[in-house]
């Protein structure tokens, strides 16, 4: 993902601040790649995993796994585009995005590893646990997590309001190089 500070430093952004779509959306749909490998290999390793763990996986639970993705995807989305949007503000080359990209090692692991502070964090600064965490507690049954994954949705859609209002004011006070 190229974060809008190296995006405004080129120049190359006024093409997504100009036109008919929503400027959001313009600029995702540029930056985003999206690679059919990939999501093979991922219903592939999920499909291997779900006979290995003898889990029984009822038509709601599909649904729910359908959901959770694309909760997840949204919770990822909009991470990082309220990380990239505070470039309007702030014009520094590297940003705040590598840090914050570099936690996404702590959502390959189970939140109940870490310390209280860290699941905190991962709970409710920077969600990545319910883009990841969560939603596996469901499918494996642990039903100490039950209300917080029927709270991912929520997560997913407060995340993705923030990301859209910040987006929209940091476009505002983005002022082009004139080149």
């Amino acid at each position: 993902m190229i974060s809008a500070s190296c995006i405004s430093s080129r120049g190359g952004s006024i093409g997504c601040f100009c036109g008919p779509s929503p400027r959001s959306f313009k600029w995702f749909l540029r930056n985003s790649a999206w690679s059919h490998c990939k999501k093979l290999t991922g219903s592939l390793v999920v499909a291997l995993c779900v006979h290995r763990l003898h889990l029984v996986l009822r038509i709601p639970d599909y649904l729910w796994f359908v959901v959770m993705i694309a909760c997840g995807s949204a919770i990822y989305l909009a991470v990082f585009l309220i990380l990239t949007a505070v470039s309007f503000w702030f014009e520094d080359r590297v940003g705040i995005v590598p840090p914050v990209f570099n936690m996404l090692n702590f959502g390959r692991y189970p939140l109940t590893i870490y310390n209280v502070f860290i699941q905190f964090l991962l709970s409710w600064i920077i969600p990545f646990g319910f883009a990841t965490f969560y939603p596996t507690t469901y499918f494996l049954r642990r039903s100490a997590f039950t209300v917080y994954f029927h709270l991912v949705p929520v997560v997913a859609a407060g995340f993705a309001i923030l990301a859209i209002v910040v987006w929209n004011r940091g476009v505002a006070n983005y002022s082009s190089t004139g080149t």
